[in-house]
């Protein structure tokens, strides 16, 4: 039986089944909702434990022995999420094939009438692959390290701009040759190189696209 557990203010018990999959997906569960929970007879491997020093490190409260792991989600981590950091942890996260399995229904649940602007790097070949308008954005690396450079620099953090090129390349790599959804653009997407686009120039372009294809 598969388990999803969506955000929430009471405290949850998940008595997890001896599956190092399903402990993946318990952390993940308990980690989105906003209460405390406890995760029953642990079934450890290298993958939750990772998982589990990650959401440590992002400030969650995490107690685990042999016999039970105690949670406490619901972390307000807006800021954190956008940190080059976290960008390249999600990246790693993301080849997981159990994490991704057990956020794609989260994921697919968001789409309610009138319909959804959805922004990720698999969104039009895994998440909604029947989607109106597909649009893949891209830009050089270097382009997009400089405007996160730009970005970082102006909320006051520290950023190297030969770091961030690297490290938007290797995740590039990384996400391309992932065995699971990977990162290619769907065959039926519209590619917008921005390299030499400004803001205006691109939201333009997929303006025209929106009136072309939709009508709107």
């Amino acid at each position: 039986m598969k388990r999803y557990v969506y955000p929430s203010k009471i405290k949850g018990t998940i008595k997890a089944p001896p599956s190092k999959s399903e402990m993946q997906r318990a952390v993940a569960a308990a980690l989105l909702a906003t209460g405390e929970s406890l995760i029953l007879n642990p079934c450890f491997s290298d993958d939750s434990i990772a998982a589990l020093d990650m959401i440590k490190k992002m400030g969650a409260k995490v107690k685990k022995s042999s016999e039970l792991v105690i949670i406490k989600g619901g972390l307000d981590i807006k800021d954190e999420i956008r940190t080059e950091a976290a960008g390249n942890a999600a990246s790693r996260v993301a080849a997981i094939p159990v994490v991704r399995e057990a956020l794609l229904a989260r994921q697919r649940a968001f789409r309610e009438p009138p319909g959804l602007v959805a922004d990720g790097r698999d969104m039009g070949t895994v998440v909604f692959p029947d989607a109106a308008l597909k649009i893949f954005l891209t830009a050089s690396p270097e382009e997009r390290a400089r405007r996160r450079y730009n970005q970082l620099i102006e909320k006051g953090l520290d950023a190297n701009l030969s770091h961030l090129v690297a490290a938007i390349a290797e995740r590039d790599q990384r996400d391309a040759n992932r065995s699971v959804a990977p990162l290619v653009p769907a065959q039926d997407a519209e590619v917008i190189d921005t390299s030499e686009l400004d803001i205006e120039q691109t939201v333009a372009r997929v303006q025209a696209l929106v009136r072309e294809r939709l009508g709107l």
